[in-house]
């Protein structure tokens, strides 16, 4: 009898173990910032109150490798039709760095030919490789840096450490 409720006892424990589900990520995803009349030096409002595109302008289904020491990343050539399409390599055009719905940082594209560069938020630099540089004030932390983004991309496969 100790036997059999040993026996069941252990099947328990193992279907228990079965069930639970494993850790889920959430995707990496960079918003195109909707607001008009941002201010250079970055919004004035709470990243949370920003308006986003409804879709992200580039995913890590865009992304085909994330270079963690350096952010320099490089994507789908259909994602850089659509930064093309959107004019975002002219112009200073805001974004919002996601991780599922949670808004890690904000930062903007540049033209690799602006001579304007932020001083208080990161950039992505548009080129063949784009880079998310970090902003130019060090006494800024650095968001680009945060873990939930480091473990989306490592689970999708894109991250080079």
């Amino acid at each position: 009898m100790n036997n059999k409720l040993m026996l069941m006892v252990m099947l328990a424990a193992l279907l228990c173990t079965c069930n639970s589900s494993p850790t889920v990520y959430e995707t990496f995803n960079i918003y195109q910032v909707l607001d008009q009349g941002i201010p250079r030096e970055g919004p004035t409002k709470p990243i949370d109150s920003l308006t986003l595109s409804n879709e992200p302008i580039i995913s890590t289904q865009d992304i085909l490798s994330y270079s963690w020491p350096t952010h320099e990343f490089t994507i789908t050539s259909n994602a850089h039709s659509i930064l093309d399409t959107l004019g975002l390599h002219h112009l200073l055009s805001p974004f919002v760095a996601c991780v599922g719905n949670e808004r890690i940082y904000y930062g903007c594209f540049v033209s690799p030919a602006s001579s304007y560069l932020p001083t208080t938020y990161p950039y992505i630099t548009i080129k063949l490789n784009l880079q998310i540089s970090k902003a130019l004030n060090d006494s800024i932390t650095d968001r680009r840096n945060d873990i939930r983004i480091y473990e989306s991309l490592k689970y999708s496969g894109k991250l080079i450490e």
